[in-house]
């Protein structure tokens, strides 16, 4: 497996494991309070 990277995968391991964490403590997530209707109707429009 020549194409298989084990220090790419070592590190996004590494930079995930606060996000690991955090799922594991607050099984239920978090509410987004964040709520901007302009980047949602660019975020949504087609490239």
């Amino acid at each position: 497996m020549e194409w298989f990277n084990t220090f790419g995968l070592i590190y996004i391991v590494v930079i995930m494991i606060p996000n690991i964490v955090f799922a594991i403590k607050c099984k239920d997530g978090f509410e987004n309070k964040w709520n901007n209707p302009l980047y949602y109707s660019f975020y949504f429009i087609p490239v």
